[in-house]
């Protein structure tokens, strides 16, 4: 049934964010969302944040993959080749790539020798353009399912997105754009982190947030340092830097408990405008109403009641994600040869750090969540450890996760709040 505005034959305007997504990027990309994310309107995609960020010339080190884990990593090719089949027509195009660690992290390719790392085997069954598009040298997003084969890791047929460092945007220069990270979006194996990247790349542009009224007044978002709502937006899809994307995320995260405390708020105003008459009591004990007294009666404590329900569900979501089952783990992982920095990137926790004359990293994670666990990845890639965790609950603030690292002397330390 349509809906009518002011008891008219008009439609109510569907606000900007609840539009369909095709009409902006079309009816195919829109039902492919659909169908894998169960996206269908510009709000919902726009909602559909990274899980992680990945620095440009930062390989992913292959000794993180599990077996039959559907993975999205970056690395670069060392060899490919492309030979015909033995058994049956068609051909196999093999692709080697390595996690090697560039000398510097702030190009895209790293000239000279290719250095230390291990290599991973592709297989391409009848892919014509793969050897041509990834010679020797090409950074790419490959995303697939970890197998093995002959005793090495492998993946077979997967999707791949070339990393290009000379093709930056209007606008922007080689040095901008390598100082921008990758955003790595919650996806599926049909539908792949880079679609997703330009899918949401398509509509970031073609959005009118003037139509779209900002649910933090600008007093509030000025008092706290917040950015406006179309720039965290942007910075959480596209961050011109690792600050940018931690920023945006904390906008979110005040607006969420911003709304649900102005929920609370509208609920107790309503319960304490709600008008009551006194009843004065009759030596019987019986309260003196009329049939349509006692009828008032009734409606108004169902509505009481109602209205009390209502607060208490929104009291009960918020305790049962913030109150849940605390565990604590301990690791502690030795420094390779090397290995002189450690980078540590908590969302919502704390994070303690004490020298030591050792030389290894000790860490002990506290973990603490309700409905949902955090976000945690602690791996070693070479001259850096690294350590994040994210707590994705309600509000963002529904766990937290407290670190107590020991740290040997003289290694340099980055620490990252989202």
């Amino acid at each position: 049934m349509t809906p009518t505005h002011g008891g008219g034959a008009f439609p109510d305007p569907v606000s900007e964010l609840d539009q369909p997504l095709a009409r902006l990027l079309g009816r195919t990309t829109a039902d492919q969302l659909a169908r894998q994310l169960s996206v269908s309107t510009i709000g919902q995609l726009l909602d559909h944040f990274p899980r992680r960020y990945m620095p440009r010339g930062e390989l992913t080190p292959f000794s993180e993959l599990r077996i039959d884990q559907q993975v999205t990593i970056v690395a670069e090719v060392v060899h490919a080749s492309t030979r015909q089949m033995r058994s049956r027509r068609g051909s196999i195009t093999d692709v080697v790539i390595t996690d090697r660690v560039s000398s510097d992290p702030q190009r895209l390719f790293a000239d000279g020798d290719p250095g230390p790392g291990r290599t991973m085997r592709l297989s391409f069954f009848n892919a014509w353009t793969a050897a041509r598009d990834l010679p020797p040298g090409t950074h790419a997003l490959f995303s697939g399912k970890v197998g093995l084969y002959n005793g090495g890791v492998t993946m077979t047929n997967p999707h791949y997105a070339i990393l290009d460092p000379d093709a930056p945007e209007a606008g922007e220069t080689a040095e901008e754009r390598a100082g921008r990270p990758i955003p790595i979006y919650p996806a599926t194996a049909k539908l792949t982190t880079d679609k997703i990247a330009r899918a949401v790349h398509s509509l970031l542009p073609v959005v009118d947030f003037g139509a779209v009224p900002d649910p933090l007044p600008d007093g509030i978002r000025e008092r706290e340092g917040l950015m406006g709502l179309e720039e965290a937006y942007w910075q959480v899809h596209r961050p011109r830097d690792t600050r940018a994307h931690g920023e945006a995320r904390r906008r979110f995260r005040y607006q969420e408990a911003f709304l649900l405390q102005c929920a609370l708020a509208r609920r107790r105003a309503e319960l304490a405008a709600h008008p009551t008459t006194a009843r004065p009591g009759v030596p019987a004990g019986v309260l003196a109403l009329t049939p349509e007294a006692e009828a008032g009666r009734s409606a108004s404590l169902t509505r009481a009641y109602r209205t009390n329900l209502d607060m208490l569900a929104l009291v009960a979501l918020w305790l049962l994600d913030r109150v849940g089952p605390t565990t604590t783990e301990q690791r502690s992982f030795s420094m390779g040869p090397g290995t002189t920095r450690l980078h540590v990137e908590v969302g919502t926790g704390s994070v303690r750090l004490t020298s030591t004359d050792g030389s290894e990293i000790r860490v002990q994670r506290t973990v603490r969540h309700g409905w949902r666990a955090p976000q945690i990845e602690e791996r070693t890639d070479g001259a850096r450890a690294v350590i994040e965790a994210d707590c994705p609950g309600f509000l963002g603030g529904g766990c937290d996760v407290r670190y107590d690292i020991v740290v040997p002397a003289g290694h340099d330390v980055e620490l990252s709040a989202s």
